[in-house]
């Protein structure tokens, strides 16, 4: 089992996962049967409704701390302001629980590392899935195509090809 299997997924990740899901079912299968996430992923400003409905099927609620927990994880840890505020609840649940964390977001990555968590980005699995020979370059490839074709840019280009993806490091750059 991969470590990411236990990890709490941002909102950006949930995205890219149900497109993986819809793309290749397959590859999707190579993720666990439910993945963590806050409530607040689901909010409206974050997910469209038929990514809830489909989502809402393979996670599990992670409860966020306590208010006055929130309140010390928030004195005790100065975070970048750009992170949105869902972001921020996901750190404070993340430290709380003492969750991996999986995000598209450098800017919180860097902040969950800092506090010794694991934390990878879904460029990042897909990569590990092709070394550890459960996909294959060229699936993964295809992937990363297709997810690109769909606005998905998880290697931060249009043309996103394995030697991309092999060089890909995530929080830092």
């Amino acid at each position: 089992m991969y470590w990411w299997n236990q990890a709490i997924f941002d909102t950006c990740s949930v995205i890219t996962l149900d497109k993986i899901r819809e793309i290749d079912p397959e590859i999707g299968n190579c993720f666990p049967k439910t993945i963590r996430v806050i409530e607040a992923t689901f909010a409206i400003d974050q997910l469209r409704d038929d990514t809830v409905e489909r989502m809402r099927r393979v996670v599990t609620v992670c409860d966020i701390p306590s208010s006055e927990d929130l309140s010390a994880i928030y004195k005790k840890h100065s975070l970048s302001k750009s992170l949105s505020d869902v972001d921020k609840l996901l750190f404070a649940t993340a430290v709380h629980h003492g969750l991996a964390v999986v995000t598209a977001d450098r800017q919180l990555g860097k902040a969950i590392e800092a506090q010794s968590l694991e934390v990878t980005d879904m460029a990042t699995v897909l990569r590990e899935l092709v070394t550890k020979k459960r996909i294959s370059k060229s699936a993964c490839e295809t992937l990363l195509v297709e997810l690109a074709n769909r606005r998905d840019l998880i290697l931060g280009t249009t043309k996103p090809s394995w030697n991309k993806l092999r060089s890909h490091r995530f929080p830092s750059r």
